[in-house]
Order: C-alpha cells, then structure tokens, then sequence
C-alpha cells in the first residue's frame, strides 16, 4: 500500500464571514474522516476587510474576512500497487489516453493517463465530506445559517490541483 497526497483549492457556493480581532489568524483544521483519510483544511481569508465597531468593545475594531476558497490537503494512507500503477500511467494491461495540457506561457504538453476512476471518485467524497463538515459547523455554532453544503451529484469534481506520492 502507498501514502499518496493530494492538495486541492475548492471554491464555496457562499463566502463564510470571519468576524475576528485584528491580527487574529486560524490555523489549519485537521480531520480524521470515517473512511480513515486525513483532511487538512485551511481557511483562504480574502484581501477584502470590513472593519467594524461593537459596542462594549472599546476602540478595538473587530474584522471581517470573507472566506471564499477553502485549501484541502487529503492523505491517503491505504493506495493499492493496481491504483499506483494507473496513476503514474504504467499499468500493464490498462488504457493509455493522450491529452494535451497547457502551461501557464500557452505551450501544450502531450500527456499519457490511464483511468483511475474509483480513486478520483473517492478523493472527490473525501474532500466534500470534510469541508462539508466544516460547513455545517460554522453554520450551526456561529450562527451562520446562509452557508449551503458543496452537492456530491455524482459528477467528477475537477478541483485537485496537485497530486504526490509518498
């Protein structure tokens, strides 16, 4: 069995307000989820600020920073010999597909992959599982109800930026 990590940036369907004191920050969340995977989630405060007073407060202001990206980092401890293979694209018996990938100057680059569908499948409800858990926590405890879980339909989520071997 391999360790593979995969980073992802995936963006919310509503921003969630943090009402902090100035130069407060959050550290990164780290959660274990039934299916044994790590999830370390990071909230990606916006440049935007509001500043605000309340009353009782004094001068102090207090902050709000929308949060309209959430960073992922999910650890799969538990990758099989057969998935490691596809996903470096050298199965014996599995199909090659070409693509073309673009880099950030316009060149493309021919790429060699080989379906790995169960994996992305479960990367994908992985990292929807936890933010979603996220979600639910910050709406329910600090009382913002407007916030909506990220929809599972089935559809491969296209959010990974970044996958690594271990």
């Amino acid at each position: 069995m391999a360790v593979i990590e995969f980073q992802s940036t995936v963006p919310l369907p509503e921003p969630i307000v943090l009402d902090l004191r100035k130069g407060y920050s959050f550290e990164p969340l780290t959660l274990k989820l039934e299916s044994g995977a790590v999830v370390r989630i990071s909230l990606v405060m916006d440049d935007t600020e509001i500043s605000h007073f309340f009353e009782g407060l004094g001068s102090d202001p207090c902050i709000a920073y929308p949060v309209s990206t959430i960073q992922t980092n999910l650890t799969l401890n538990d990758v099989s010999d057969d998935e490691l293979d596809r996903l470096h694209c050298r199965h014996p018996s599995a199909e090659k597909f070409v693509s073309a990938v673009k880099d950030s100057q316009g060149n493309y680059t021919r790429k060699e992959f080989q379906e790995l569908r169960g994996l992305g499948k479960r990367v994908a409800e992985d990292i929807i599982a936890a933010i979603n858990r996220v979600l639910a926590l910050i709406s329910t405890s600090y009382g913002q109800f407007w916030l909506r879980t990220i929809d599972n339909d089935g559809s491969d989520a296209n959010f990974v930026d970044n996958a690594s071997t271990m």
